[in-house]
């Protein structure tokens, strides 16, 4: 069985996250699997890999920093309200904009949440999602 997981990089460093595309590999000695986490929703992410990764420090760092976070898919918003009624988003606290933003699916939203932001992290997470969403992969 798989699960989804969110990566929020640009909490920790808005600028850092788009370096190399801001993905995290976790490889395991000796092992030719590998978890990728890329910045956004990573969905199908194999729960025993996800539970070994749990055990290492980097990701246990990053999962207490909430920069790494399961998605509960049996919900349809992370919120109580639904990002499809979110008009703005400047002045909602970042890490609630950012799962807004993650869970959104509607572009021109997150075209104009991307131009009505002055946060780096928020423009960055909007033109992540986007790119996510025009690729073919939100």
């Amino acid at each position: 069985m798989s699960l989804a997981i969110a990566y929020t990089p640009e909490l920790a460093d808005p600028i850092l996250a788009n370096v190399a595309g801001g993905a995290v590999v976790v490889a395991f000695p000796g092992e030719e699997k590998s978890l990728v986490l890329n910045p956004g929703n990573n969905f199908n992410i194999d729960q025993e890999l996800w539970k070994r990764a749990q055990e290492l420090p980097n990701i246990r760092e990053m999962l207490e920093q909430r920069l790494v976070e399961e998605i509960d898919l049996s919900t349809e918003t992370v919120s109580e309200t639904p990002a499809a009624a979110v008009v703005s988003i400047a002045k909602t606290e970042q890490r609630a904009a950012l799962r807004l933003i993650h869970h959104s699916r509607d572009v021109e939203q997150l075209s104009a949440w991307h131009d009505g932001d002055e946060r780096m992290a928020i423009r960055n997470a909007c033109k992540r999602r986007i790119a996510e969403i025009e690729g073919g992969d939100g």
